[in-house]
């Protein structure tokens, strides 16, 4: 009875994640949502070859590589009143024969380049999407924010590529904010997460209390930090959507008489005027982030750092509620870890696989040193007791 309840728990505790995630963002009332028939009717300055092409209100734009080109990017001031907290933006693109250039960054793809408020020079660039050769993506969907916290957007979607065309089917961008139930609600989930871990180590009366907390608690904060929210700076929808509080349009889009509205009271050369110095960023930075930068810098030791991470939470997970218990959660943590990075849209591959390989590894290495050092330690419950010795 007491498994059964645990892992129907566990079911809805995960469930919960899927909703609180969800509600993360909601769109902001007082600024218009843009779509790429409104970005067409803006008429801003294309590249050299570029063109709109198919129907008024379902345009594509379509951007060919052209070294004779002095600019291969189109950049649009995005026509908001205020500097904007995030923008939720939705894509489809693809490419067509289009080869990379000299760097590995010469591709087509869509940004979000931030300007600081009261300056014209950007202070950030978020990367949206991407592709190369034939590639095709469709829906991809995720919220970027600036790092100051409010600044002006910019949309740059660039062909740097030495041939070949990119081709962007599909463009929605929508101002949101984020919802004060996310605030509170991911903490009061955390807290229920930490009492599922407390009733599944509980049980054995061997084990003190303060042991059953300690190894709780790290639980979680390995959960935190490297499987949900994790260390991800894109913050794209996990499993479902977002549900940003629009009634009648799922999409969150405006309505033809709203964006004709506002269109009027934005000028085009105000839309288009973008900072000269705002040029190609070229390879986009890694992301202020620790854990994203270490495994940038050591992408040659992935396999070590993943075994000597899980190896050394499972020893300490063995020291404080034993064997059984210990590679249970650690087990648990490797699969979210692989898990959630699916759910957030960063796909699932052979790497992933031995990701898994690796992690499974750390736990039996923890395994068999927590073993061998029981040759020189008595070790039951969660206390530790030196052996007597034999000369004693």
């Amino acid at each position: 009875m007491r498994r059964c309840f645990l892992f129907a728990a566990l079911l809805a505790l995960i469930a919960g994640l899927f909703f609180v995630r969800s509600y993360r963002f909601v769109r902001s009332l007082d600024e218009p949502a843009f779509e790429l028939a409104d970005l067409r009717r803006l008429d801003p300055a294309l590249p050299i070859g570029a063109e709109w092409t198919g129907d008024a209100d379902k345009p594509s734009l379509r951007l060919p590589a052209s070294a004779d080109s002095p600019s291969r990017s189109l950049k649009v001031a995005l026509p908001v009143q205020r500097p904007v907290e995030a923008l939720y933006v939705r894509v489809g693109m693809s490419a067509e024969g289009l080869v990379t250039g000299k760097h590995e960054w010469d591709s087509g793809r869509l940004l979000i380049q931030w300007m600081s408020v009261g300056h014209h020079d950007p202070e950030e660039t978020d990367p949206v999407g991407s592709v190369e050769d034939d590639e095709e993506i469709e829906g991809l969907s995720m919220v970027v924010r600036p790092a100051s916290g409010r600044a002006h957007p910019v949309l740059r979607i660039e062909n740097l590529g030495s041939e070949g065309d990119l081709v962007i089917s599909a463009l929605e961008i929508i101002p949101v904010r984020k919802r004060g139930f996310w605030e509170w609600g991911r903490w009061g989930l955390c807290l229920c997460w930490f009492g599922w871990a407390l009733a599944f180590l509980s049980g054995d009366p061997r084990i003190k209390r303060w042991r059953i907390s300690a190894a709780a608690a790290i639980w979680i904060a390995m959960g935190i930090t490297f499987a949900f929210p994790g260390p991800w700076q894109q913050l794209m929808p996990f499993v479902v959507p977002y549900e940003l509080g629009v009634t009648g349009a799922t999409s969150g889009k405006i309505s033809s008489d709203e964006s004709r509205t506002y269109r009027e009271k934005v000028s085009v050369n105000d839309a288009s005027r973008v900072s000269e110095k705002a040029e190609t960023p070229g390879r986009i930075p890694v992301a202020d982030n620790w854990i994203i930068q270490t495994k940038q810098h050591f992408k040659k030791f992935r396999m070590l750092m993943h075994i000597g991470l899980i190896s050394a939470c499972t020893f300490v997970f063995l020291l404080l509620v034993g064997a059984r218990r210990a590679i249970t959660l650690s087990g648990i943590l490797v699969i979210a870890m692989e898990a959630c990075q699916a759910g957030f849209g960063f796909g699932f591959d052979f790497q992933d696989v031995l990701d898994l390989v690796w992690g499974a590894a750390g736990i039996f290495l923890a395994v068999w040193l927590y073993g061998k050092l029981r040759e020189r330690f008595s070790i039951r419950g969660g206390e530790t007791k030196p052996m007597p010795s034999s000369s004693g």
